[in-house]
């Protein structure tokens, strides 16, 4: 059996000194599009970010943009078997990651955003083929339906993201 449960809050925040580093001298991240629309529907409630994949510091990025501006932080959901492997696991734990499922998405949704990356697996034919765009998968939506139904709610925000360049 192996720990897939997310390390303390204080571990998750200690990240953003590295991060910063990759965000502003590494990749220099340039942010575009309804940035401040997405600020303000985040620091209301919670949302689900829906994202395309390359590799895992996508993931690091929301994480940092969003914090750094106050608007929360992220779960995000990543494929159960990346937990199976030492390295990636507590890396995956330190950053609040869970394993995915319809259930988590929503449970963890309750307490702060999600981020899930409907390519799933899927992404991983882009490196062999990068005209092949991979197909999304639904689960996105079956946890905003299951979150609606179990907190009574009436609406989820869904904010969909997009980038180039990661890979």
């Amino acid at each position: 059996k192996y720990n897939d449960r997310p390390m303390d809050d204080r571990v998750y925040e200690g990240h953003v000194k590295w991060i910063r580093i990759l965000h502003d001298y590494y990749h220099r991240v340039e942010h575009h599009g309804y940035m401040q629309e997405a600020l303000d529907i985040a620091r209301k409630e919670h949302v689900i970010f829906v994202m395309n994949h390359s590799i895992m510091l996508e993931a690091a990025m929301l994480n940092f943009f969003l914090i750094t501006h106050g608007a929360g932080k992220v779960s995000t959901l990543v494929f159960r078997e990346a937990f199976k492997v030492p390295l990636i696991r507590e890396f995956s734990r330190s950053c609040q990651c869970q394993p995915i499922s319809v259930e988590k998405g929503a449970e963890c949704l309750k307490k702060r955003h999600i981020l899930i990356f409907p390519e799933g697996m899927d992404f991983i034919s882009g490196f062999v083929n990068p005209d092949r765009v991979p197909p999304f998968h639904r689960g996105f939506l079956r946890m905003a339906k299951t979150y609606l139904q179990k907190s009574g709610k009436k609406s989820v925000c869904v904010i969909p993201i997009g980038h180039a360049g990661f890979e």
